[in-house]
């Protein structure tokens, strides 16, 4: 399985608000063994949003995810360029002008917002592209929405860290029944990265099946990240077993 995440926004781009969100899709995705091949940061540009999606699309990516213009304001824009790069329309979605309503009503309860009654610039959040469905956003207002291509999921979430953190756990459940792989993650020792190199490359001569990857801690640490993933656990297990026991070789004595 594989993805691109979409970061849009021109805060992004501008160095006013750190990329968390990125990060964090990123992170979680690889835990459940899917790619993430390409991490965009794009402004709030319709024919920019509209060109990255198809290019997503065009790649057969399984999964894409786009943070960012989910709101009320004229520059949230994301859906409306979504449908465009789909040749969708943009409908009035019943569940999700449910799911504003009941949003604001819950703030205005709270004494979060003045009024509970939906403007112009709240039902913008309601309009979803065509065929879509929506997530319901207890942290925030915008839902999150699901739209389903022919080879392809494109899940939008809010630009909001918080917002978009907290509805990617909502779709993880999903995520997991359709990914087939496993994870499997350790740490080594090393004295040169060119000895782990070597280790790998054996590594991969045998588990064909697997990919096995390593990524240092940091600057100077003499620790490495292991990565191996693969449709068999008891095989990624194996050819992590296979690296040590091969790094041990190259080094002449036995891992600390």
């Amino acid at each position: 399985m594989s993805a691109w995440i979409i970061s849009i926004g021109d805060e992004l781009l501008a160095g006013k608000v750190l990329n968390w969100n990125a990060y964090w899709i990123a992170k979680r995705l690889n835990s459940m063994g899917i790619h993430v091949k390409k991490i965009i940061c794009i402004p709030d540009d319709k024919k920019t949003i509209i060109a990255t999606v198809k290019a997503a699309i065009s790649e057969n990516i399984d999964y894409i995810f786009t943070t960012g213009g989910l709101g009320p304001t004229p520059g949230d824009i994301t859906l409306e360029s979504i449908s465009e790069a789909l040749n969708r329309r943009l409908i009035l979605s019943e569940k999700a002008l449910d799911f504003v309503k009941k949003r604001y009503s819950e703030l205005f309860s709270m004494g979060l917002v003045k009024k509970a009654d939906l403007n112009d610039s709240r039902l913008k959040m309601a309009y979803i592209p065509e065929n879509s469905d929506v997530i319901y956003n207890d942290v925030g207002v915008a839902p999150g929405v699901i739209i389903k291509t022919e080879q392809t999921y494109i899940f939008a979430l809010p630009g909001v860290p918080s917002e978009a953190m907290y509805l990617l756990e909502k779709i993880v459940p999903y995520l997991k029944k359709t990914v087939s792989l496993t994870t499997i993650e350790d740490y080594i020792e090393i004295s040169y990265e060119s000895i782990v190199s070597r280790a790998i490359r054996s590594v991969r001569k045998v588990f064909t099946d697997i990919s096995i990857k390593t990524y240092p801690l940091g600057f100077g640490q003499k620790i490495m990240r292991v990565i191996a993933i693969g449709k068999s656990k008891e095989r990624a297990i194996m050819a992590m077993n296979m690296l040590k026991n091969e790094i041990q070789k190259i080094m002449g004595s036995p891992q600390k």
